[in-house]
């Protein structure tokens, strides 16, 4: 079983209980920040293996979550998947740019490739 912590940056019960029983399932400590500001100190505050970032968030949306974790040099290290219904290529295109590694379209993926991603992301 991996020893990994993530952090869910997500603000959608749907989806945030069903990826903590699979995370967990397989061994996976999946913490979880409800919005931008409390993703940016929680990232701080312990530094996770992976985050996975939402878009749309209350008090501060992903894009400006992902440049702060990318300028703080204790955390720019940190792999950052983008977790979102926001489909458009601009929006992926932008992620991109901003520092993410990756761009998962929530509606178009099921909890267990979201789950793979983020294990093959982190060489499980």
């Amino acid at each position: 079983m991996p020893n990994l912590d993530v952090l869910l940056i997500e603000d959608e019960d749907s989806l945030i209980k069903p990826l903590q029983f699979a995370f967990e399932k397989r061994g996976i400590t999946l913490r979880v920040a409800k919005t931008g500001d409390e993703g940016v100190f929680a990232v701080r505050k312990h530094v996770p293996d992976l985050v996975l970032l939402d878009l749309v968030l209350p008090k501060m949306n992903g894009f400006e979550v992902l440049k702060e974790i990318r300028r703080d040099p204790s955390t720019a290290h940190i792999p950052v998947l983008i977790l979102s219904n926001l489909a458009r290529e601009g929006q992926m295109k932008r992620g991109m740019e901003s520092g993410a590694n990756g761009y998962i379209v929530k509606s178009n993926a099921s909890i267990e490739a979201i789950v793979g991603t983020v294990l093959s992301m982190m060489g499980e």
